[in-house]
Order: C-alpha cells, then sequence, then structure tokens
C-alpha cells in the first residue's frame, strides 16, 4: 500500500450478543448503558476525530419492537446522523454463530439482514460474523457481500475468542502491552476482501475492568506505528458494550487513540477507511498496478471484483 491505514469496525449488537449465555441479569444493564449513553458518546468522538468507522449492525435492530433492546432503529438513525458518514455494515440478523447453521438458516440470515438494512435506506457491504465464526462466504457474496473481518493473527492456539487459552493469551498481550499485529487483506476464492482484525479494544467488564485503559492506549499506540513503519492495516474492533464498565475511563482511552489517528491522518503517514472503502482503495492499487499478493489484476477482473 502507499501508506498505512486505520480502520475501526464496531460489533453493534445489544441484548442479541447475549441471548444465548442464558444470563440477563448481569448483560442486560450493560446494554442498557450501550443504549442510553456509550452510542451517543462514542460518535460524538468519532465527529470530534473525523473517523469513519464500519458499525456491522444486527439486522433485527432496524426493526421496531417493545423491546428496546432488541430493537432500536433509533440509535441506527442517530449512527446515521453522525457529522461524519459512518458504514453501516451486517452482524446477520439475529446473531447466530454461522458455523453452527444450516445452509437454508444462513440463507435466511443473510436475506433478512438485507432487507431490514434496505428499510434505513442501507445496502451492507461488509459483513462481520458473530464471534468472528467465519462460514457460507458463498451465500454471504450472493447477498451482496463483498467484505469481512477475520480473526487477528495470533501467537497462542485457542480454539475460539472465548475458551481459555484465548482469553488467558489476550489477557496476557493486554497486560504486556505487546504490539498488535498489522495486517494485509487479501482477496478469497469468491472475490471477496479478508480483512483482518489486529487489536480488540478489551471489554472493560469482569476482571478486565481492572486493567487501566492506559494499557489499551499503548498497544494501540504501537499498532499503529508498526502500521505506518510497515504500511500496512492497524484494524482495530469492539463492540460497545465492551466500553460501558468504567465508561468515562474507556471513552478517554479511545480519544487518545483517535488523536493518535488524527494526528498520524494530518501529516499524512496514514489514512482511515472504512473496511468498505479500504476494499475500494485496495483494489484500485491492484488494479493500478497488476500485482497482488493475492492473486493477478487479470483475475480480479475476471472475478469480478474490479467493479
Amino acid at each position: 500500500m502507499k501508506r498505512a491505514v486505520f480502520t475501526l469496525s464496531l460489533d453493534f449488537e445489544l441484548a442479541w450478543g447475549t441471548l444465548d449465555r442464558g444470563r440477563d441479569a448481569f448483560y442486560r444493564p450493560l446494554c442498557r448503558a450501550e443504549r442510553e449513553q456509550a452510542i451517543t458518546r462514542l460518535l460524538d468522538l468519532l465527529a470530534k476525530h473525523n473517523i469513519a468507522a464500519t458499525w456491522a449492525i444486527v439486522g433485527a435492530l432496524f426493526e421496531d419492537g417493545a423491546d428496546d433492546l432488541l430493537h432500536a432503529p433509533d440509535l441506527i438513525d442517530e449512527i446515521q446522523r453522525c457529522p461524519v458518514a459512518q458504514e453501516i455494515g451486517s452482524h446477520t440478523f439475529t446473531h447466530p454463530v454461522m458455523t453452527m447453521v444450516t445452509r437454508e438458516q444462513a440463507h435466511r440470515q443473510f436475506s433478512l439482514a438485507v432487507e431490514s438494512a434496505a428499510k434505513a435506506g442501507v445496502q451492507p457491504r461488509t459483513i462481520i460474523f458473530p464471534r468472528n465464526q467465519i462460514a457460507h462466504l458463498d451465500l454471504a457474496r450472493d447477498y451482496g457481500f463483498t467484505c469481512y473481518r477475520t480473526p487477528e493473527p495470533r501467537w497462542y492456539c485457542g480454539a475460539g475468542e472465548r475458551d481459555a487459552v484465548s482469553r488467558l493469551g489476550h489477557l496476557a498481550d493486554v497486560l504486556a502491552a505487546t504490539t498488535p499485529r498489522t495486517v494485509e487483506p487479501t482477496i478469497d476464492e469468491f472475490g471477496m476482501m479478508a480483512i483482518p482484525g489486529s487489536m480488540l479494544y478489551t471489554p472493560s467488564f469482569g476482571m478486565r475492568r481492572h486493567i487501566p485503559a492506559s494499557l489499551r492506549v499503548t498497544r494501540a499506540r504501537r499498532g499503529l506505528m508498526e502500521a505506518i513503519r510497515n504500511r500496512k492495516v492497524f484494524h482495530l474492533w469492539f463492540h460497545p458494550t465492551d466500553i460501558v464498565v468504567n465508561m468515562n475511563e474507556m471513552l478517554a482511552g479511545l480519544d487518545e487513540i483517535f488523536a493518535l489517528v488524527a494526528k498520524y491522518r494530518e501529516a499524512g503517514e496514514l489514512e482511515v477507511q472504512p473496511m468498505v472503502n479500504l476494499r475500494s482503495a485496495l483494489l484500485k492499487e491492484m488494479e493500478a498496478s497488476s500485482v497482488s499478493t493475492c492473486v493477478g489484476a487479470g483475475a480480479l477482473a475476471s472475478a469480478g471484483v474490479l467493479s
């Protein structure tokens, strides 16, 4: 790439993300704080620093309903009214783990997600899979999705985000303030762009509420500098729910990170791109150079991804 890129993706779920966990007494107050405070305050920070993020939104949130932790068209409208245009992507319709659903169920998830977003005038191009469990990519492509997030590279060998090995490995990274991996997107066999994550802005609840935001900021600073040195992507991601405990401190940490991003952008060392824009920019570079680490430009053209 010509220069480094910062991209931010947000998994916006409210209560859909934890319905299968059976701990409403714990999670619903977090989602209430997310609804009543976190979204507005996060949008204020994005506007302050002129940062466009990718909001991967559970499709059912576009719908009207009595339970405002399962339905939130008002919040989606607030996101769309942000002075800095935000990308609206999809997080499926009801947040199932897609590796555990049938083809028919996957069709329905993608179909309903696209239909619900259309009610808000949105045609989502980015799909972020619940719990980063990627499946049914060919169906996703058929519903118009062109890019998705993959799990960040890691040194530990946990089977998923929430198993014990992954939790301990991630905790060790945060406590040691290790430099996150910077990444290079690739084109997959379906012509979609896979954009790996670099760093989760670690949730603030449970034992992790005792981790100072300064350690998260240090890791992000190191990731940004690494991306600038190597002209790669630093991809930060989290759920808005992750910042509701110790909210002032967590938002102050994001304020520091976004200020660094703005500083490097103004110095011409860094671009800020939501995921769908990153895809477009990289495909233009691939077309111009006729070279890609994944496929050549001729194959890209024949696959229809240079459109």
